[in-house]
């Protein structure tokens, strides 16, 4: 077994990243999340979020993913313009799969308001 274990770490070597742990927090309640996607392209969309009545928003924040170098990008929510640049991203990676679609990159911003 161990043979065949380094056998297979020498021929498919994998790049594995761990998990990043951008908020932490203990509560009783619930999350939610909504979202679209453009697919490969631009464009607009929309999407509902339901959110029990009587609850209360502790945090709440506004994700995306870019492929290739874009030096910044914006997202309207509720007519309210959101900039996303260099500074906002929590991480970068390439996609072995696809040489061009490198990077692609997560960003995150807290709108909670």
């Amino acid at each position: 077994m161990r043979v065949l274990f380094i056998f297979f770490f020498f021929i498919f070597p994998l790049i594995l990243k761990g998990q990043i742990n951008y908020f932490q927090d203990t509560w009783t309640g619930g999350v939610t999340a909504a979202g679209f996607s453009t697919g490969k392209g631009s464009g607009s969309g929309t999407f509902d979020i339901y959110i029990e009545p009587g609850s209360t928003i502790k945090k709440a924040f506004l994700m995306n993913f870019r492929v290739g170098y874009q030096e910044q990008g914006t997202i309207i929510l509720n007519n309210q313009l959101f900039n996303f640049d260099f500074t906002d991203e929590i991480n970068c990676f390439n996609y072995a799969f696809n040489p061009t679609a490198n990077p692609i990159c997560i960003n995150i911003k807290d709108i909670t308001n």
